[in-house]
């Protein structure tokens, strides 16, 4: 997967190399890679919704909707923003 992500224009993060960032003319989206689970985010849902459509032409993917869980961490969503807790 980051050949393909590479492929796409996404670095990976000099501090993390489960965490990938594409700065592109639409805005940024940044990828966060788990054995085989993707949290995909960024500010503009047609940019997130155009990486899901690149992914899903070159793998098998299923798309779980809004984040409520990763890596055991809960996350919240609220008003002002979310909130992370354990």
């Amino acid at each position: 997967i980051t050949y393909r992500l590479r492929k796409m224009g996404f670095a990976a993060s000099k501090f993390d190399s489960s965490s990938f960032i594409r700065n592109g003319s639409k805005g940024p989206v940044c990828i966060f890679l788990y054995v085989d689970d993707l949290v995909i985010t960024g500010p503009k849902l047609a940019v997130i919704n155009n990486v899901k459509s690149q992914l899903s032409g070159a793998f098998e993917i299923k798309d779980l909707g809004v984040l409520h869980y990763f890596l055991g961490i809960e996350v919240i969503h609220t008003p002002d923003g979310i909130l992370l807790t354990q």
